[in-house]
């Protein structure tokens, strides 16, 4: 059973904070989904996913030269879903 039956298939999604819990969790989601061809997972820390639809790109959003360097490796491609998953959270912060 899919879970995007509103968007047409054969997708190349790009998940950024691909390596905490709510980014993996939709790389995951993505990578099992019949309607989903590729998806590119970028993220500042070490991570690895099973599967032949996701490259695993590294990035880090507090620096210029990593967003370049990701943009570079993927510039060739083109994605029809763009999944921002960033973000941080402090003990005491409370969420907006």
């Amino acid at each position: 059973m899919t879970t995007l039956n509103s968007v047409p298939g054969n997708l190349a999604v790009a998940v950024a904070g691909a390596s905490g819990g709510i980014g993996a969790e939709f790389v995951r989601q993505l990578a099992g989904d019949e309607r989903v061809a590729r998806v590119c997972a970028l993220s500042r820390g070490p991570f690895a996913f099973p599967g032949g639809k996701v490259t695993a790109v590294r990035m880090d959003i507090g620096d210029e030269d990593s967003i370049a360097a990701a943009a570079k490796a993927g510039s060739r491609d083109e994605f029809d879903l763009a999944v921002v998953a960033t973000g941080g959270f402090s003990p005491g912060m409370a969420p907006r």
